[in-house]
């Protein structure tokens, strides 16, 4: 069974500023079923005063929205930020690390976020939440080639260039010989 959900992405920049005053505010990019419950939780727990939804006018709930948020994070990977939570404790009383968190502009998360939920809306997986066949001869025929020499890794412009021209081929690709109405 499969339930829709939202990704989201949060910002909390006064409390980064106090924490971290050498260091840009970070984003929370992360998954719910109920975003405000989930806001909540993380004010709460890890003591984020100021923490807010940056808003994105395309954010609808979807199916597979745990997809999204794995494929925006493997995107963003070289701009995540290990967070100490001082407030927050595991089980065994350490302190907790959260992982989902990133040093990106709002711009930069949104365009992410934007361009895999796009991806989803593609149906590109089966009920069963397996890559259709269409998408899967993409990432492999497609997208498995190197990156150009001007994507560097901490260049989030090229890859989001590149991603977008390959999710374009793959929604104009994917349609041909068929008729809608």
């Amino acid at each position: 069974m499969n339930k829709e959900g939202y990704v989201y992405i949060f910002k909390a920049p006064k409390y980064f500023q106090r924490r971290f005053p050498d260091e840009p505010p970070l984003l929370k990019i992360g998954m719910a079923g109920h975003v405000s419950e989930r806001m909540e939780s993380l004010r709460k727990d890890c003591d984020l005063f100021d923490l807010a939804r940056v808003d994105d006018f395309e954010g609808i709930p979807v199916n597979f929205y745990w997809k999204i948020e794995e494929q925006v994070h493997t995107e963003l990977q070289n701009f995540r930020r290990v967070f100490p939570c001082k407030k927050c404790k595991s089980k065994n009383g350490a302190e907790t690390k959260h992982k989902e968190w990133f040093a990106v502009t709002e711009e930069v998360a949104l365009r992410a976020v934007q361009r895999w939920r796009k991806f989803i809306q593609q149906e590109s997986y089966d009920e069963n939440g397996l890559l259709k066949n269409h998408w899967s001869n993409m990432m492999v025929y497609k997208n498995m080639k190197k990156p150009t020499a001007e994507e560097k890794c901490d260049n989030p412009q090229r890859r989001h260039e590149r991603w977008t021209r390959w999710l374009e081929e793959g929604v104009s690709g994917c349609c041909v010989g068929v008729v809608r109405a």
